[in-house]
């Protein structure tokens, strides 16, 4: 074959009949026989780092077809066929200028081998225009490494002659936000400030994008405030950036703003604001936004179906997520992950087994860790046996949520020995998270080992570890209400708290002290209670109350 003439590469399909038929036109231009070696096989031709133009011209007819050719590959990303015509060319003596080289450049590195890009690339040091540098910086950010794709940026400034544009930026700041890198981010925006496309949407939304990944929500925010123009792009950049920084009610006001401003909402926007209405256990406005999807027709698309399902579960509707999980097309790892946890967060242990072993058996999908901590229900059930098994069987590494899942299963049933061995594993892992300290103390203190208790305090002391304070939701006509311990912030805080000491008093009479003598109740009060649907999200999980019974069966 021609293209053993070049470095091993991944097979790839047939290639389609046009190209093979244009392949074959082109073959009938080459205007040099190939010359073979003793062994049969193509003589090598010249190194492929060699600059295109050092080879000869090719005649007018041939290059006509050449070009055609592989202008068909690059719309096509037909890998191998443009392959086997850069090594006619070679081989046959044509030789490449810097347009077809241009384009087996832009073929490469779009079809995931950016390596042969790259020594092409680097073969013609005096032709690289702005388009060639992209094509390389695109690929590093979207194939890796990305720390490659900052390189390729700056030996694009140190080069000289070529400046970066709109197409330049995104992919680098995309880079960026990956890995994370900050400073890098930081220095690409110091220098865009200085430019004509300090404005573009597309480079801003990056800039966005950028700092939230990195965490730096506030700097994202001043990106967002000072763009003038803000299209769909930029705000779904700035309502992504709050959902996946812990402030979903700033993502649902920025909703309500893109609403005010005359922007639709795109299926991106639904898709985050989805996400953040299920965080803060706003189910009305979920399905607000459901049936603003389906007006729309985003309800069809996989992408919202996913982040409704996840919604859906959180919210302790678990057979509604099992519908829109059953409705999905193409059922990728993260929806698997999705239903599984949704299972496991509500206490179906067998239901989630089930499924599990239906995505690795009929599905060949492979899991990950978030589909693991799916199983924290093993644990909070008492089937120690089973977790253990499951995450000694594990084809990746236990992460710190598989680990934390445990131990959070040792509190609830006071197995202290599998709850050292998990703590000594989230030491390992996250050696700053109090929670994990306080929750071993915890445990000790019920088997009432005050001593092992009292050591951890001082471990956490002597670490100056601090417990975060935990945060419940509720939403109650159309809003959402935040709460932390020992807070007194709220308007009503006063009213609040003398209904917790008075629901406190209720719940001794009614459990806690034996023998209690009934206290009667006015029945319709009671009926009404239970016919209302409440939604609370506290430091654990969701808990969704209907006919007055929790969705996790008092597992919690």
């Amino acid at each position: 074959m021609l293209s053993s003439v070049l470095s091993k590469s991944i097979a790839s399909p047939p290639s389609p009949p046009h190209l093979r038929r244009l392949l074959h036109i082109s073959s009938l231009h080459a205007t040099t026989p190939l010359r073979l070696a003793p062994n049969g096989a193509p003589s090598p031709p010249p190194p492929p780092t060699q600059s295109p133009s050092s080879f000869p011209p090719c005649p007018s007819s041939s290059y006509n077809h050449y070009a055609a050719t592989l202008r068909s590959c690059v719309l096509s990303r037909a890998f191998r066929p443009g392959q086997q015509l850069h090594a006619r060319l070679l081989v046959s003596g044509l030789g490449l200028d810097a347009a077809l080289a241009t384009r087996l450049i832009d073929l490469y590195a779009s079809s995931g081998h950016v390596s042969h890009a790259r020594r092409l690339f680097d073969g013609m040091p005096q032709q690289r225009n702005v388009f060639l540098w992209n094509v390389l910086i695109r690929a590093y950010a979207r194939d890796g490494p990305r720390e490659a794709a900052i390189e390729m940026y700056r030996a694009m400034l140190d080069h000289g002659g070529v400046e970066p544009d709109n197409f330049t930026y995104p992919p680098v700041l995309k880079a960026c936000a990956a890995l994370p890198d900050v400073a890098a981010g930081r220095e690409v925006h110091e220098r865009v400030a200085r430019t004509r496309w300090a404005t573009d949407v597309f480079v801003r939304a990056g800039l966005i994008d950028m700092y939230a990944k990195c965490g730096c929500v506030d700097e994202a925010r001043a990106v967002f405030d000072g763009t003038a123009v803000r299209d769909a792009v930029v705000w779904n950049s700035m309502i992504a950036a709050c959902g996946q920084n812990g402030r979903p009610l700033e993502a649902l006001a920025l909703c309500r703003d893109m609403a005010a401003e005359g922007v639709w909402p795109t299926i991106a926007t639904l898709v985050s604001v989805i996400s953040a209405a299920a965080d803060v256990a706003a189910l009305p406005r979920g399905r607000e936004l459901h049936g603003y999807g389906w007006r729309r027709g985003f309800s069809l698309q996989d992408k919202l179906k996913t982040s409704l399902l996840g919604m859906y579960a959180k919210s302790g509707l678990v057979r509604v997520a099992r519908i829109l999980f059953g409705q999905l097309v193409h059922r990728d790892l993260i929806s698997w992950n999705s239903m599984i946890c949704a299972y496991g967060m509500h206490g179906h242990a067998d239901e989630a087994l089930a499924l599990f072993r239906e995505m690795r058996s009929e599905a060949q999908v492979m899991p990950d860790n978030i589909t693991f901590v799916g199983f924290y229900v093993l644990g909070h059930a008492g089937r120690f046996k089973e977790a253990s098994n499951l995450i000694s069987g594990m084809s990746v590494e236990p992460d710190s949520g598989i680990w934390g899942a445990l131990l959070n299963g040792c509190k609830i049933h006071k197995n202290v020995e599998l709850a050292e061995l998990a703590l000594q594993k989230l030491i390992e892992l996250e050696p700053e998270d109090a929670g994990n300290y306080v929750l071993l103390s915890n445990i000790y203190a019920q088997s009432g080992k005050w001593e092992q208790a009292a050591r951890v305090r001082k471990l956490m002391t002597n670490k100056g570890l601090k417990k975060i304070i935990a945060c419940s939701w509720i939403e109650l006509k159309g809003k959402s209400h935040g709460f932390l311990v020992g807070d007194a912030s709220h308007p009503r805080s006063d009213e609040i708290y003398a209904e917790l000491e008075r629901l406190e008093g209720l719940m001794s009479q009614a459990g806690y002290v034996p023998d209690t003598t009934p206290v009667f109740h006015n029945v319709e009060d009671d009926e009404k209670r239970n016919m209302r649907e409440i939604i609370i999200r506290d430091v654990n999980r969701y808990h969704h109350f209907v006919n007055g019974e929790c969705s996790c069966k008092d597992h919690w």
